[in-house]
């Protein structure tokens, strides 16, 4: 009697193990449905706003926004369902995305999500792309500008900066008709700026990496005083001040701002650990784009002056 009672207890308690085990996994497969279904639009493209004097006075006057939109769609697969396809561009919507900006300037965008379920819909592997931008419709109801468009191929932009340039409905000074892809350091000294920070890790006392961004000779400089163990003692790092950062955050809170006079100067406003820095960047236009060839910190000081110096 004994016996069979410990035997329907132990079987009895491996229908629970065997049914706890089931769930475990069935939560682990729904985890895993849940991740596959979602394609991420994982590289990174950017949006340069150019205004017309006229529009940029207007709107500075006016304390009005500038809204960065644009969209995903794809030609549908022969058997879409018609609810799924926008009657008047025969195309299947994937994703509508924008940023409001304050000022003309550099827009980033990056980490956009298409659910797995429509990208099933579309024949194309790299979904058709439409940008374009209007005025954020706080000072008066209707848009305030006439801007030039963006369509083509995701494909095409990837990693590329794409320049519309806008003016006021109504006004006669002549604008592109459609936006044009630019190279990362073609004419957006904002851009170089901003990948000396994006890529600090990977560049930072390398020479081939850093003259990318940065003068030839500053670049040797940099390279030639990283092996002497220069920075960090003698010569604090110009981009990044302090013993360590928080690239995240510095990341999360970069904003470059720029002027163009005889020489073009780049503001970079980040945070590290709390802390908020300033630095600024001094660049020539070369045939082949913006490079640095100075960097003043805080304190007003020269890396230029100071490691030329240090080397000696």
């Amino acid at each position: 009697m004994l016996r069979s009672v410990m035997w329907m207890l132990l079987c009895v308690i491996f229908l629970i193990w065997t049914a706890v085990l089931a769930e475990e996994h069935s939560g682990e497969a729904a985890k895993a449905a849940g991740q596959q279904n979602v394609m991420s639009i994982s590289s990174q493209f950017n949006v340069f706003v150019t205004l017309t004097d006229a529009a940029a006075a207007l709107l500075a006057k006016k304390e009005e926004s500038i809204i960065v939109f644009g969209s995903f769609s794809g030609q549908p697969k022969p058997g879409t369902s018609e609810k799924q396809i926008d009657t008047k561009t025969g195309l299947v919507p994937l994703l509508i995305f924008e940023k409001e900006k304050k000022s003309a300037g550099l827009v980033v965008f990056s980490n956009l999500l298409i659910s797995d379920e429509k990208i099933t819909l579309i024949k194309e592997a790299s979904p058709f792309f439409y940008m374009n931008v209007v005025s954020g419709r706080k000072s008066a109801e209707s848009n305030l500008l006439d801007c030039s468009t963006y369509q083509g191929s995701f494909r095409d932009i990837q990693g590329r900066t794409i320049e519309i340039t806008c003016r006021l409905i109504g006004e006669q000074t002549e604008r592109p008709i459609y936006g044009s892809i630019k190279q990362e350091n073609e004419i957006f000294p904002e851009m170089v700026v901003r990948q000396l920070y994006t890529n600090f890790s990977s560049i930072w006392c390398k020479e081939k990496e850093l003259s990318k961004y940065i003068s030839k000779e500053l670049a040797q400089k940099i390279e030639e005083a990283c092996e002497r163990n220069l920075i960090g003692s003698a010569i604090e790092c110009p981009i990044i001040p302090g013993n360590d950062f928080d690239e995240k955050e510095i990341i999360q809170t970069l904003q470059v701002a720029c002027t163009k006079q005889e020489n073009t100067s780049c503001t970079a406003i980040f945070e590290n650990f709390g802390k908020k820095y300033s630095v600024t960047f001094l660049l020539q236009l070369h045939k082949s784009g913006y490079f640095v060839f100075d960097i003043v910190g805080d304190q007003d000081f020269s890396f230029r002056n100071k490691i030329f110096k240090a080397l000696k």
